[in-house]
């Protein structure tokens, strides 16, 4: 294959507008959230959303994403007796399989621990999730930096 070299003019055509600008338009609001040891669910509103090509709402990856994040830091900090987000929480893996497409604008979430570790200066959790009635299933791990003395036993 020849080398191919494009700039950024040759590039906007090829160019997803969604992922190039669109995902800024997203509002995303977590209005409510059932909590207990073992998991977590809550309810997902979209205020506001970039139009698709096809004129109609889907939720989209980068959506996705920010949703899991968001239920998992919730979750971490309730599960360690945190009356706020004691600062950066850290996810170093998440996957999801997308099985079909999320077309309303709410849905619940579910996330269930599958593990959990306490450390010294971190709390590490391994979590699976459930997006609108298994459209979307997703496990990830999520890292709490907090003092073992911070944590509720």
């Amino acid at each position: 294959m020849s080398e191919l070299e494009i700039d950024e003019v040759g590039l906007t055509p090829l160019l997803s507008p969604y992922l190039a600008y669109g995902y800024r338009e997203d509002l995303l609001v977590l209005e409510s959230v059932r909590y207990d040891l073992d998991g977590i669910e809550g309810n997902f509103r979209v205020d506001h959303f970039f139009c698709p090509g096809d004129g109609e709402f889907h939720l989209s990856a980068t959506m996705a994403v920010n949703c899991l994040c968001q239920i998992a830091v919730v979750h971490a900090c309730l599960d360690c007796g945190l009356e706020s987000k004691p600062g950066e929480i850290y996810t170093p893996e998440t996957n999801i399989r997308f099985r079909r497409p999320v077309r309303r604008t709410k849905f619940p979430i579910q996330g269930v621990i599958e593990k959990k570790r306490e450390r010294a200066h971190s709390v590490h959790y391994a979590m699976s999730f459930d997006v609108a009635s298994g459209a979307f299933l997703a496990d990830g791990k999520l890292v709490l930096p907090v003092l073992a003395s911070e944590v509720r036993q």
